[in-house]
């Protein structure tokens, strides 16, 4: 029996229509993977073509005979987003609600899924709105729109350099500072497809309106592109995270739920634990005596920095070429680049050499970006003291002088004088957007206008131009397996804690071929780690493919963790590390990630953790919060328990869990609401976890000199302004180093 045959067997055209005669065949046909391609193929063009009987059909026939893999294969092919679609909400709103039948005999799994689906396509309807809105103003305003929201998204850059402007998710996704300007580069880039889609290429330059845009009436454009983005990270999460958009009772709100709470708190603890270390080691990273862009800015910025009144009044730069020569060329690095450099060669575990040398195709290195990146920064450093003291004064003329156009051989010569006249092209092409690549501003910040180029000075210069690069061009350092820089850095580790390691175990096994990336023994346990090397995830589609990563890391422990359980291959594993290991032997497999994501998770029960926060565990196990600190360790010295404890009982993670609070973010469409859940870190609260009395003490006194409320118990109505504000001014917590 096959599909073909069952089909054959249908009396109905709708298979809907008699659900009973294909639930028949339930338990009877498993759908071989070919013909699941077949029907969601079939589907996928129906729905194209608008034709719902066939879309369906062939979705129905797959989900109830297929259920687990048709379903997956469904959510990966993204065929139920209406964001492909453009918004509209036919054929797949009816597609979706006829599915939802409760007499087709579906899973529960699948329903779930449907019907989750089905309250994201009735946000749609609004989401929908605010994308004709912006179709209608963009075919109004073309380039003039376009230059309008950039030299906002710039000047908003330019505000988070003095002012440190954190976000704030506690409100209304219609307040000033509820989108980082992060996302409202998202935005902007969400806006810069559509007017790819619509009209191509940018025409030419023009000028900014001034006016407008200092009154903001560019920032609800923003705002517009950036729900946009944030709603295709909806679908993203409901596809292939297991999340849920669930319809409250007043029936014009709907909540966007996590399939659990612990995948929830393992996703947001990454990019908080990311961010303390980034305060942390702002400290460590800044030398003092270093030269600094923005002092070097004030002192020559009347020697190139001009104001002229023609054709509209503004600020402009003019940098002689022997002064751009000697920018260059300076040893070291500045203040402003000792953070990006170094925070890249942690991230990557690499040597700024090794990071500098990469290859990036057609002869551009890291380096190349460096270089251009460093006169960009220096613009910055020139201009920005001007345009913050004349913002207090001019709005108007800050917003003009913003994003300059340069000519294209003006700017080919300039970053072939640079890197190389034979590189400049290849360097531009790389850092320009384009129709045909991911269109984001972050990523690829020049934007071909014409016969110019425009140059958003403060979002280049802010934006992370080596993870970028690496994405943009969709390489990792050392892909050629020549070095795997994770897994010699947490060899390493063990081998500091007196550890026997053995790097690379390779294995073969009963038909399973495989390999253990690191194997130590310390005393009589046996510490079992693959590693995998992701760069952070700025955005749910590379968060997914982290999550990609460490389920293949799961899978590879399973294999190993299952030849273990056979005697002949613990007798061979024996031989192989000099150890007895029987069956009554503690073996303790772990997934090592260096992007920190999905920290204190356990995927197919194995634990996920962090590369620095094992290497600092090993090393001192010592947390420390303003000026006291606390040793994770059972004893003064390290030893295997206390290990085993790192992995099996979550002993680092447990006070970051116990301290971070809920907070409601609320995504404010025409006439819907979306509500989701967020979790911020409570560095009181987790002072108090920690037992670090004193330090909790002192963030208390703290929150209360900055005016911040504070009841008995220590609990406080804050913001993100003023969590961000603590870990930026205290030493603060100086775990995971």
């Amino acid at each position: 029996m096959n599909l073909a045959s069952v089909v054959a067997s249908l009396t109905n055209h709708s298979w809907l229509t008699v659900p009973e005669e294909l639930i028949q065949y339930k338990e009877k046909l498993s759908l071989s993977k070919k013909e699941s391609r077949s029907l969601l193929n079939a589907a996928r063009g129906a729905i194209d073509e608008g034709i719902h009987l066939e879309a369906e059909n062939n979705l129905y026939a797959g989900l109830l005979l297929g259920e687990t893999r048709f379903l997956e294969e469904l959510q990966k092919s993204g065929i139920l987003r209406l964001s492909r679609m453009s918004y509209v909400a036919e054929p797949l709103t009816s597609v979706v609600s006829s599915l939802l039948s409760p007499q087709l005999g579906l899973s529960g799994v699948v329903t779930n899924y449907l019907r989750s689906v089905a309250s994201l396509h009735e946000v749609a309807r609004s989401v929908r709105s605010e994308y004709e809105e912006l179709r209608q103003w963009l075919a109004e305003e073309r380039e003039h729109g376009i230059r309008g929201v950039l030299g906002t998204l710039d000047y908003l850059f330019l505000k988070r350099i003095f002012e440190q402007c954190p976000s704030d998710p506690s409100g209304s996704s219609r307040d000033a500072w509820f989108f980082s300007a992060e996302h409202l580069g998202e935005g902007f880039s969400t806006i810069l497809a559509m007017y790819y889609e619509e009209f191509g290429a940018l025409r030419g330059n023009v000028p900014i309106d001034g006016e407008s845009a200092a009154n903001g009436d560019y920032y609800e454009f923003l705002v517009s592109g950036t729900h946009l983005a944030h709603f295709r990270e909806w679908e993203l999460l409901i596809d292939r995270f297991g999340y849920r958009m669930v319809k409250q009772s007043d029936s014009t709100t709907y909540s966007l739920q996590p399939p659990s709470f612990e995948q929830h708190r393992a996703m947001e603890l990454g990019y908080l634990q990311d961010f303390i270390e980034r305060c942390a080691k702002h400290h460590e990273w800044h030398d003092a005596e270093a030269p600094s862009f923005i002092e070097l800015g004030k002192e020559i910025e009347d020697k190139v920095v001009t104001f002229v009144d023609k054709p509209f009044p503004r600020y402009r730069c003019e940098f002689p070429e022997p002064l751009l020569d000697w920018i260059v060329q300076v040893d070291g690095f500045s203040r402003e680049e000792q953070k990006t450099v170094k925070w890249a060669c942690r991230a990557m575990s690499v040597s700024v050499e090794e990071l500098f040398g990469f290859n990036l195709g057609n002869g551009v290195t890291i380096e190349d970006l460096f270089r251009v990146s460093r006169i960009v920064t220096f613009m910055l450093g020139v201009s920005a003291n001007v345009l913050r003291e004349e913002s207090e004064k001019r709005l108007v003329v800050v917003f003009n002088s913003l994003v300059p156009a340069l000519p294209r051989e003006t700017l080919t010569r300039l970053i072939g004088r640079v890197v190389g006249e034979t590189k400049a092209e290849a360097v531009i092409e790389l850092l320009s957007v384009g129709q045909s690549k991911h269109i984001d501003i972050c990523y690829t910040p020049l934007l071909p206008a014409g016969d110019c180029v425009l140059l958003p000075v403060h979002v280049f210069a802010l934006s992370n131009i080596y993870r970028n690069s690496l994405i943009t061009t969709q390489q990792r350092l050392f892909d050629d397996g020549t070095r795997d820089p994770l897994s010699e850095e947490v060899a390493r580790c063990f081998s500091a804690a007196h550890a026997n390691v053995y790097p690379h175990v390779e294995y073969s096994w009963n038909g399973e071929v495989g390999e253990i990336d690191v194997l130590a023994t310390f005393d009589d346990i046996v510490f079992v780690c693959e590693c995998k090397n992701s760069l952070l995830p700025t955005g749910v589609h590379e968060l997914r493919t982290s999550l990609d990563h460490i389920e293949t890391a799961a899978g590879q422990l399973a294999r190993f963790m299952s030849c273990c359980r056979d005697s002949r291959f613990r007798e061979w594993l024996s031989s192989r590390v000099g150890k007895s290991i029987t069956e009554h032997t503690r073996i303790i497999p772990a997934i090592i990630v260096s992007n920190r994501m999905f920290l204190g998770s356990r995927i197919e029960r194995f634990p996920v953790r962090g590369n620095h926060e094992l290497a600092h565990f090993l090393d001192s196990g010592k947390y420390r919060m303003v000026d006291q600190e606390v040793c994770m360790w059972q004893g003064e010295s390290l030893t295997s328990e206390d290990i085993r404890r790192f992995f099996e009982e979550d002993v680092t993670y447990r006070p970051f869990w116990g301290a971070m609070e809920p907070v409601v973010s609320r995504f404010e469409f025409g006439d819907c609401v979306v509500e989701l859940t967020r979790l911020r870190l409570n560095m009181i609260a987790l002072a108090d976890r920690l037992g670090l009395t004193l330090a909790r003490d002192d963030l208390l006194q703290m929150a209360r000199s900055s005016g911040i409320k504070v009841d008995d118990q220590g609990h406080l109505m804050y913001s993100t302004m003023f969590t961000q504000l603590m870990m930026q001014q205290a030493n603060r917590l100086l775990a995971g180093q």
